[in-house]
Order: structure tokens, then sequence, then C-alpha cells
């Protein structure tokens, strides 16, 4: 057990002096005795004489940790009041000197003090409230602070917000929230207004443990009372026809300022509402995101292999602001994948595909997602392949997480064909680095090209060192390397930076380079722990693809050849049968 006493005894010695002092000069304080607390601590009782015989008791407590963490005055009694500058629950007051501005130089005394003062005006507004000075604070509280003790809160979003200041004033309609709690807090947030056809609110965003919940919107023209209403006053503030409606039910309250009150009904006229606790969420509010990168939001981007690497790069994108998505793999993800996934267990036998558009619609509901549980590299029926294919070439970006080599050419050939910029990456065998790459049409080589130059410089470096190698671990004769969560995580995080570098600085990118060599650690080519290895491209001219040259008979018969086709095009559906 840590003790103060043992390892602060000079500190808490002249504690002990300044604190006797004290009580000899000044009269209204008196020291009651020093205590040892269980923690290794320590605690002082104190009384505060206050006029008129009125006195309090009190404790000043030294942490283990003093004076390192602050000191701080609490009641002798559990349960007391003193001041509206207590801690709820503790009691504890709070004074000039907290855990935000402590120092060293912060004594006991200092804290008797203000303790002091503190009460003592609190007793002279009791005596006399006309006279008395108001009782200054420096007590600020943040949005988790505040909602520490209201564990029934309401989201309010921008869609809702916008719709409710849309509504007529006087009228109601209904609406459906979604409900959802854990052991602690209730939350809720409204799913959709009005009557069928209903306004959809929350995008394809969906809570396994939410309960839909209806409720009432009701637009009112002047302010509610800050009060709390009564049952029958919240009532009263619907029309007519829909108060049967509104028992036993949740109500939003949405005056002519866009002021919102969240309330449950209750069904019986004995029991009293509730009311939620609104917790602003409105995008306008606070944005995180950089202005360009709402160009994101109208930028379809594939994705294929949706493994560890694949699975946090989709995530992170949809985080960055991409609302369109396609995700193609064929595997169901299965216990073991876990330790590097995105996923958890609530995933565990699904399509990885159809796991991840979840995550993605959790984070981002209003996003579109096309799950397509397929292989790029396997035995797949031709013609929903030559589909997939349509998909690819209609991206605006194309990232191959596979790590397959077969994976990886039959999407960079489309990508060449249609132009389209793709970014690879993987993480190499044991952990020890990884690899970024891309491609972009007219700057870069073509994918194919690039890998074959990256393979060829790779060529000339020192053969990485190893006995045996696993997809996930490498042993060599002095360490074993794996690839833990963590290594995953960070190529994918530099994967993600560097897919939206592509996308939006074309002309100058925040990467230079088209390839990059990451390094996790001592090893390899790698001089130290995040050591980075650029590869510089090959010529463009490699890729350039001569135009073919007709003979003039050939010429013709092309031509032909396209009347044919355009003729038979226009009198034909094109639709397979089935």
């Amino acid at each position: 057990m840590m003790d103060l006493l043992a390892n602060q005894p000079r500190r808490m010695l002249a504690e002990r002096q300044q604190l006797d002092t004290l009580a000899r000069t000044e009269t209204w304080f008196k020291v009651r005795g020093w205590s040892q607390r269980g923690d290794g601590g320590l605690e002082v009782e104190f009384t505060l004489d206050l006029a008129q015989g009125a006195k309090v008791e009190a404790v000043l407590v030294y942490p283990v940790f003093y004076p390192d963490v602050a000191a701080y005055v609490r009641p002798k009694n559990h349960g007391e009041a003193w001041s509206g500058h207590q801690y709820p629950g503790t009691g504890v007051l709070c004074l000039e000197y907290g855990p935000d501005n402590w120092h060293e130089g912060v004594t006991g005394v200092d804290l008797v003090k203000s303790a002091n003062k503190l009460i003592w005006q609190e007793f002279m507004r009791l005596m006399s409230p006309r006279r008395a000075p108001g009782i200054p604070s420096r007590h600020t509280t943040t949005v988790g602070q505040f909602l520490r003790n209201a564990n029934k809160r309401f989201i309010l979003t921008s869609a809702f917000l916008k719709a409710a200041a849309a509504q007529v004033i006087g009228t109601a309609q209904p609406l459906v929230l979604l409900t959802y709690s854990n052991n602690v807090d209730t939350v809720s947030m409204v799913k959709e207004v009005g009557n069928g056809p209903a306004m959809q609110l929350l995008g394809n965003l969906t809570l396994p443990a939410a309960a839909p919940q209806p409720g009432l919107l009701v637009r009112i023209e002047a302010p509610a009372p800050s009060r709390a209403l009564a049952r029958d006053e919240l009532l009263e503030l619907v029309p007519t026809e829909e108060r049967v409606q509104a028992k036993g039910k949740a109500m939003v309250l949405c005056d002519t300022n866009s002021s919102i009150r969240v309330f449950n009904v209750p069904e019986a006229d004995t029991e009293q509402p509730t009311e939620l606790t609104v917790l602003d969420a409105t995008e306008e509010h606070n944005p995180r995101l950089p202005e360009k990168y709402t160009k994101l939001s109208s930028l379809h981007v594939t994705i294929a292999g949706m493994g560890s690497l694949g699975s946090k790069v989709a995530v992170s994108l949809a985080r960055c602001g991409f609302r369109s998505f396609c995700l193609i793999d064929v595997d169901v993800l299965m216990p073991h994948n876990l330790v590097r996934h995105d996923m958890d267990w609530r995933s565990v036998g699904q399509a990885k595909v159809d796991a991840v558009a979840e995550r993605i619609y959790a984070v981002a509901p209003d996003a579109t997602v096309l799950a397509l549980p397929f292989d790029v590299a396997g035995q797949e029926n031709p013609m929903v392949m030559s589909e997939v294919a349509n998909v690819v070439g209609k991206s605006h970006l194309v990232i191959d997480a596979t790590a397959e080599a077969h994976a990886f050419l039959n999407l960079a050939s489309v990508c060449k064909r249609a132009a389209v910029p793709m970014v690879w990456g993987e993480v190499f065998a044991g952990g020890f680095g990884g690899l970024i790459a891309r491609s972009r049409p007219t700057k870069d080589a073509a994918p194919a090209t690039l890998r074959r130059h990256i393979q060829s410089v790779m060529n000339t470096l020192a053969p990485v060192p190893k006995v045996e190698v696993k997809r996930y671990s490498a042993e060599t004769d002095s360490q074993v390397f794996t690839a833990d969560d963590a290594c995953v995580t960070w190529v994918a995080g530099i994967l993600t930076s560097f897919a939206v570098d592509v996308v939006l600085n074309e002309q100058e990118p925040d990467f230079p380079y088209p390839a990059y060599l990451l390094g996790f650690k001592k090893f390899w080519e790698f001089d130290q722990p995040f050591d980075t290895k650029p590869i510089a491209g090959p010529e463009l001219l490699s890729d350039t693809t001569p135009e073919e040259n007709l003979t003039e008979q050939d010429a013709k018969a092309f031509e032909s050849f396209q009347k044919l086709v355009k003729g038979r095009s226009n009198g034909a559906s094109n639709n397979h049968p089935g």
C-alpha cells in the first residue's frame, strides 16, 4: 500500500505545522484530529465557526498522491448540503483550487481558507439575502459532465431540426423514435416524421438493440415554460383531435425559435412526465472535417477484399466523407478473424461484405453500399463477373486490399481500360512492414506495370531474413514477428490517407511518390520503426499503346460491322432472360 506519510514526510510535516499555525491565529478554525485513510492518504477533521454560534464540521482530505493530486474538502457527515458549489453525490466543495488549476504550491491552508470564504458567503446570503453578495464561480461544465447525471437523452439531428422547423404552427405530426439503452443511459432519436409516406431521417441506420417508440411532434408558437411541465399542461399544447394519441407516447415540442424539448407523456393521469435531456448533434454545430472533404460524398469507391485491412479502410473512408461504396469479397467472418478485423462477435457468421456494410451504415446512415459477395479471382459466373467489372469501371476510385495477385490483375485491367485511379496495399507476412501504392491515369504507370516495377525494385534489396513464414507471422533466427491489429490498423490508416489524397489532390498530392514501403520496426531495409522507403515510378511511355491503323479495306469492313451492331442494338432488347 502506498503511504503518504512515508513518501512525503517533509511536505506533510509542513502541512500540519501550517494548519496548527492557522488554528492559533484564527478563531474561526479548529483542528479536531488527523487520521490515515485506507488507501494510505490522510484526513484532517476541522470545524469552521460562523456567526451566532453556527458552525460546520468538515474534512480536509490529502489523497495518497498529494501534492501531485489535488486535496479537497467535504462535509464530515455525508449528505450535508452547504452550498450550490458542491459535487453531487460526494458533497465535495468546488473551491478556488481543483484538479483543473492545481499545482504543488497550493496547500491545505489555502483550501481551508477557500472553504471558509464559500461557506461564510452562503451563510450571509441565508441570513440577509438582499445584502449578501453573489458567490462567484469559476466552475465550468463540459457536455459530458452535464450529461453524467442525465441518463435519459434525446439526440437532436440536423435532419430532424429542419423537419420540425418546417411544420405548421399549431399542428401535430406522428413520429417514430429509435430508443436504445445500456445499463445506465437511455438514448432516443427521431427516425421518421409524418404520415405515409413518412419522412425518413436516419437513412440506412440500423441499431439491433433499438426499439421503435411512437410519438408526436408538436409545433408551438410561444416557448414552453422552462420549468417542469405537468401531464395536463403538455396535453393542452396538443391540438384537440390528437390529445388522445399523445397519451403514453413521446412528445417533442418545437417553438418558433426552433427550441426543442422532449417528454415521455404517461398514460395515467396520476403520473408525471419525464423530460429527456436534449443533446445538440446538428452537423453545423461542430464540423470536424476539412471543407474540401465535402467532395468525397459525390464519389463512388469500390473496395475489393473485406479482410482485416479492407474492412478498416472502408469504415475509415466513410468517416472521411465517402457515401457511395461497392464492397467485394466472398468470405464469411469467422471468430479467428476478430484478432485483426474491424468487426466483432455481432457479425460472426455473416458475409464480410454485409457485415462491413452494416458497419458503414452505423457510421454514415446516409451512405449507399452495394455489397457483392463474389470472388474477383475465383470461379464465378462469367455473366455476373462482367457486371461486377462494369461496377468497377464506373467507380471514381478502386482499392485492392485482397493481397492476391490474380485479383489485382483482374481489377488492374479494368481500371486501365476505364481510366480509373487504383490504390492497393498489404501488410507483409510477419508484420514487420507493409506496402501502399497508387496508379493515376495519365500521371502514373498503369497498375500492372507499376506493380512489376515495384517488384523489380524490391528484388534489388536484401532478401528478407526468414526461416518460416506464415500468412501473418514470420520466424527468424533471433525473433518472431506477428502482424497484430496495431500493424494492420497503421497500414489501413495510411492507405486511407493515400486514397483520399488521390481523389482530392490530383495536381499537388501530399504523397509525391506512387509507392511506399512502410516499416514497423528495425528489420530488413528499415533502419528504425516507422521508417519509410519511397519508390519512384517508371516512365509513362512504357504504358502507351499506339492506336491501331486500319487498312482502307479493313476500315470499310469495320464501318459495315458498326452499322450492323448498332442497327441490331436499336431494334432488339439487351435484357437477359430470367
